[in-house]
């Protein structure tokens, strides 16, 4: 009986996860399509509904927040980004995925800080952040934090290690989102 109970148990929690997994999956679709066409007001006010809703749980407003600090991101405005990403920290490790939200809100601010060129914050991010660690992210995030690799190690002039680190990110990005390549190339 409790054995049946524990198979019961463990089929609907994986059913809830996929249904939250979709639902986050679909939310970011939708707020990445309004940012790309420039639309951020909608994005924002549509982050913001669940944001305000009492019935938000911390995973929600984690995922709202970091969304909202990627709007911020792709306007540049980098006070109000990594406003939203420590606001997105504090929900998230509320939340029952402390480990995935901390390892991706050390990669965000890793690039914040390599888009402003703040490269000895960047050296201080660096070290808590492992190959293991990429699991929490996605192909194309993970072919970003490579090419910030390869270009710390052009940086030093170790210029091979650099070049296999732009590599590995190309060959992601030729995957998962070409449209980026020649962000890597250019580095190349």
């Amino acid at each position: 009986m409790l054995r049946t109970f524990l198979i019961i148990y463990f089929f609907l929690s994986s059913l809830i996860s996929l249904g939250n997994n979709d639902k986050y999956a679909k939310l970011n679709a939708e707020i990445t399509t309004f940012n790309d066409s420039h639309n951020y007001e909608q994005a924002i006010l549509r982050l913001e509904n669940i944001i305000t809703n009492p019935k938000s749980s911390h995973y929600d407003l984690y995922n709202a927040y970091y969304n909202k600090y990627l709007t911020y991101k792709r306007l540049f405005n980098y006070t109000h980004a990594l406003n939203n990403l420590d606001l997105a920290l504090k929900a998230g490790l509320l939340s029952e995925k402390k480990e995935e939200v901390q390892i991706q809100i050390n990669i965000e601010r890793l690039f914040v800080h390599f888009d402003l060129l703040e490269f000895d914050k960047v050296t201080q991010i660096l070290p808590t952040i492992s190959r293991e660690h990429l699991k929490y992210i996605s192909p194309e995030t993970k072919a970003f934090y490579l090419s910030i690799l390869g270009t710390m190690e052009l940086r030093k002039e170790n210029f091979k290690e650099g070049e296999k680190f732009l590599d590995e990110a190309l060959v992601l990005l030729l995957e998962f989102a070409p449209k980026h390549l020649p962000l890597i190339y250019k580095k190349k």
